[in-house]
């Protein structure tokens, strides 16, 4: 395009001279024709003639002040390539120079230089975009100077051909003569060399128009390449994204089951601790029975009362007051029944609708013959709970019948051996060397494992034999031989029996450990003791401490499905204080759970069932 233009500027500069020279022509050789040649002086005089001679000698002599000369203006406007190079870095030869791109001119740059990143990173991926961003912006600048160029050219052209047409029409209004038609044929040569010069500069623009359209596509092409790159890499960084949280997710998953694994590991060394512990149990329990059958077959020869008469308690005991539904009664006159009993008071309750009102299919209660009632209560698994009661109401025994009229003792006041005598037990007081958080457990600071131990724990010293519930709650020495958890969670207020609904959460660690303790072993018993501090009339501490154990009851078997026939409750009011004052003290209000099932005498041998599973009395 440079060459066209060059072309193109030479064609028109030489223009001027052209239409001079006829002129001249004209007036030396014709002098006929002075007056048109005189016409054509005047559009052209001999000093325009000389002032453009003296302006081409001028543009001879000075090629470079016009940019005439293709060389010089190749140096000036940066179009010589070798010159343009050197300005500009084009060439590659001194464009590796300057850079350091040349590994013979620079051998040092690439290796002492930052380490290149790799063609698929960010950096290379941005130095490759903007490469193409500035090679669009110089697509850009090169077709706007050559636009500003052609456009140059046209105004030059047109500029011309305007000057021609005037030029014409003077030659027009002159004479016709064979120099004019020479001229005339010029012109038209000329214009149509320009008609050329003019369909090769369209051909060249619609060119530079394809070109550019082109490049406009080259463009759109990379955009959408570009957009095709960024929508891939949002797609991979997804699936990435997806594969790391699948990842972490089968991490948690994994690392749960782990945790599971590890819980089952604990539970079964529990378990096998657990079974270790009643192997333990068991021959200790056997031990017992063995001394005690030795000394039911020395007590044989004594005399027994008839198994039909009664427990007679209201003939040994003075009844001092009755009050919401407790009975309270002096110590039992006249039969020494230990130290830990004389001169007190005794409450008592009858549990009856504790035991009905949990999870009763039926219940009934048949009078027997000598006056005796049994009370029978049919869960909804068909198990029976069946309490014998004299005509007092005082449990005589209390046990459960299953399937196949198996029977399993609770409890039982009334055993083979029973003498009258028998409630004034002499038990030796219990010397415990061991740590005191292990004999008296408070759930407020201690594991759950140590209230698990406590509930299923067994006599701190050994014993020969066992005894009867009365003999249990009315001799306090008895009752130290089994570990106790003292209630420190459960705050009552002074003179009232009700658990704050914000403390019932408290009993989580008892209540969990006992339901696991019954699920190991139905048969389970524990007492439940309450207490008051020394503040108030002893009559109504004594029954306020009897409710307070029944209430906790009440709560273990409603909250933790303990079953009620499994808990026996009595209240002591303000005796055997906890810390000696006797003023109020919230330590002194609490309860207190023992597990006793190792202290009852629980032989079922002697119960006969009929064919209905109801027990059968001897007749008198």
């Amino acid at each position: 395009m440079n060459a066209i233009l060059r072309l193109l500027t030479g064609s028109l500069m030489v223009l001027p001279i052209a239409y001079a020279h006829p002129a001249a022509a004209q007036q030396s050789g014709q002098a006929a024709q002075s007056a048109p040649i005189v016409l054509a002086q005047k559009a052209l005089t001999p000093e325009q003639i000389a002032k453009r001679k003296a302006a081409k000698a001028k543009r001879n002599a000075n090629p470079n002040a016009q940019g005439n000369n293709p060389k010089a203006r190749a140096n000036k406007k940066g179009n010589n390539p070798k010159a343009r190079a050197n300005k500009k870095g084009n060439n590659p030869t001194a464009r590796a120079n300057k850079k350091g791109n040349n590994p013979n001119a620079n051998p040092n740059a690439r290796k002492t230089g930052p380490k290149k990143p790799g063609p698929n990173s960010p950096a290379a991926r941005n130095a490759a975009q903007q490469k193409k961003i500035q090679q669009l912006k110089a697509n850009q600048n090169k077709k706007q100077r050559s636009q500003r160029a052609i456009n140059e050219q046209k105004a030059r052209q047109l500029k011309q051909n305007r000057n021609l047409d005037a030029e014409q029409k003077v030659f027009n209004q002159q004479a016709p003569s064979a120099a004019r038609q020479k001229q005339l044929q010029n012109l038209d040569a000329l214009k149509k060399r320009r008609q050329q010069q003019q369909n090769q500069l369209k051909a060249q623009d619609r060119k530079l128009d394809r070109r550019d359209e082109a490049l406009d596509q080259r463009a759109k092409q990379l955009n959408r390449r570009d957009q095709n790159l960024d929508a891939r890499k949002r797609q991979v960084n997804q699936q990435a994204k997806a594969r790391r949280t699948v990842q972490t997710r089968q991490v948690q998953r994994n690392q749960a089951a782990l945790q599971r694994a590890k819980q089952r590991q604990n539970t079964l060394a529990k378990q096998i601790n657990t079974n270790r512990n009643q192997t333990t149990r068991l021959k200790r329990r056997n031990n017992r029975l063995e001394r005690q059958r030795n000394w039911l077959q020395a007590q044989r020869s004594n005399d027994r009362r008839t198994f039909r008469s009664n427990f007679a308690w209201r003939e040994r005991a003075r009844i001092v007051d009755s009050r919401r539904d407790r009975t309270i009664f002096t110590a039992l006159a006249g039969a020494a029944v230990g130290a830990a009993i004389v001169g007190t008071y005794y409450v008592y309750h009858n549990d009856s609708d504790r035991i009905y009102g949990w999870r009763a299919r039926d219940a009934y209660i048949d009078d027997l013959d000598n006056g005796w009632t049994r009370n029978v209560v049919i869960r909804a698994d068909g198990i029976r709970v069946v309490t014998i009661r004299d005509v007092d109401g005082f449990i005589v025994r209390r046990y459960r019948v299953y399937s196949g009229n198996r029977v399993v003792m609770l409890y039982d006041n009334r055993p083979r051996w029973w003498d009258e005598g028998d409630l004034a037990v002499e038990v030796a007081p219990v010397r415990y060397s061991g740590p005191r958080s292990s004999y008296i457990i408070e759930p407020a600071e201690a594991s759950i494992d140590d209230v698990y131990d406590a509930v299923v724990a067994d006599p701190v010293e050994e014993i020969d034999r066992t005894y009867t519930l009365n003999q249990i709650l009315v001799n306090r020495n008895l009752r130290d031989y089994m570990p106790r958890i003292d209630l420190d969670t459960i705050n009552f207020a002074t003179g009232s029996a009700e658990i704050p609904d914000s403390e019932l959460d408290r009993l989580d660690a008892v209540g969990a450990a006992m339901e696991a303790a019954i699920k190991e072993n139905p048969d389970e018993v524990y007492l439940i003791e309450g207490y008051t501090d020394a503040t108030g009339d002893d009559e109504e501490n004594l029954i306020l401490s009897d409710e307070r154990a029944t209430a906790v009851a009440n709560a273990l078997t409603q909250y933790y499905d303990i079953p009620p026939e499994n808990l026996v409750t009595q209240g002591y009011g303000e005796q055997f204080l906890k810390v000696e004052t006797s003023g109020p003290d919230q330590r002194n209000r609490r309860v207190a759970i023992r597990r006793i099932t190792p202290l009852l005498a629980s032989e079922s041998g002697d119960i006969a069932l009929d064919s209905e599973g109801n027990e059968i009395f001897e007749k008198q």
